[in-house]
Order: C-alpha cells, then sequence, then structure tokens
C-alpha cells in the first residue's frame, strides 16, 4: 500500500470515528455512520473529480474551494436536497472543529470552512391534524371483537395520543422495579 501524505489526517478521522463520536459526544451508532459517510463522499469526490489517490489527500487540499465544489457535486451529479448538503457541511465541520482542537496549527482550515455560507431550506409546512370525525373513521377501522382488534386499537390510540413514531414506540422496553 502507499505511504499516506498526511498520516495525521487519517490518524484524526479515525479517533474522531471511533473514540470522540461514540464515547467523548456519547452520538448513536448511526450519528457516527452518517458522519462517517459524509467524509467518505468527501475523498470519493476527491477521487473521482480531482484524480487524487486516497493516500495523497492532506489537509491543506481541503480547504473553503474544495469542500464548495463537493457540496456542488453533491448538489448537481448526486441530486442531493439542501438539508443533505447542509447535514454534510455540518459533519465536515463538526470533524475540522475536533482537528483544530487536537492540532492548533489546523485552526486556519476550521476558520476557513466556517466562512462557507449554509444556504436555508424552506421551512416546512405546519403540522395539520385529523379532524375528529377523520380519527373516529379511523379508529372504527380496528375489529375490536378480536384480540388483534383491540390491539390494533391501542396501538392506534396510543400512537396519536403520545405524537410517537412508530419506531419510538416499537422500541419501548417494559422495566420492572421491585
Amino acid at each position: 500500500m502507499k505511504k499516506l501524505k498526511d498520516e495525521q489526517l487519517f490518524r484524526l478521522i479515525r479517533e474522531f470515528l471511533t473514540v470522540y463520536l461514540p464515547k467523548q459526544r456519547m452520538c448513536s451508532a448511526n450519528t457516527v455512520k452518517s458522519y462517517r459517510e459524509s467524509i467518505n463522499l468527501l475523498f470519493t469526490f476527491l477521487q473521482e473529480k480531482k484524480h487524487l489517490n486516497l493516500a495523497d489527500i492532506t489537509f491543506e487540499m481541503l480547504d473553503a474551494k474544495t469542500i464548495r465544489a463537493f457540496l456542488d457535486w453533491l448538489k448537481d451529479e448526486r441530486s442531493c436536497g439542501q438539508t443533505t448538503l447542509n447535514q454534510r457541511l455540518a459533519c465536515i465541520r463538526s470533524f475540522f472543529s475536533y482537528a483544530a482542537k487536537m492540532d492548533a496549527a489546523l485552526v486556519d482550515h476550521q476558520n476557513e470552512l466556517s466562512k462557507i455560507a449554509v444556504p436555508k431550506t424552506h421551512t416546512p409546512a405546519a403540522v395539520t391534524f385529523f379532524s375528529e370525525e377523520a380519527l373516529k373513521a379511523i379508529l372504527k377501522e380496528p375489529d375490536a371483537t378480536t384480540k388483534k382488534g383491540i390491539r390494533d386499537m391501542f396501538y392506534m390510540i396510543l400512537l396519536y395520543d403520545s405524537g410517537a413514531r412508530n419506531g419510538e414506540l416499537l422500541n419501548l422496553r417494559c422495566v420492572i422495579l421491585i
């Protein structure tokens, strides 16, 4: 394997993803995965569009101009929406913030990336609720004369009353305290 030009870059990425995010910031596995994907996409961009070998990538190459080009690539060639672009930029900024804390010589890179404008996303539409008639019609669907129907009705009422997502309710666990 080819020797890395910037061993510090890859060491800091490894520490960021394996120590800082999961153990110090207590981020979930999905959050760490998202950060990893953002960094991997940046490297994919550099390999495909800038024709760089992975081992040749250095901190100096990751300037604001390159990150803007990366965001344009995500938007134009990968059809990413503004929310995704903002999320990818936030991941990269977070890594550079970590890197600057680990090595003061990298503060300039962090400052440069902080100047990249974050376009605003449109404000989502206001949440609308079922009318009382619509809710009654939906709750009449389960057959309350069967065990499954009672279960389904209970689940639907719990979802509606709690405002929880389906996955959140499915992940609930009972704890018995004695």
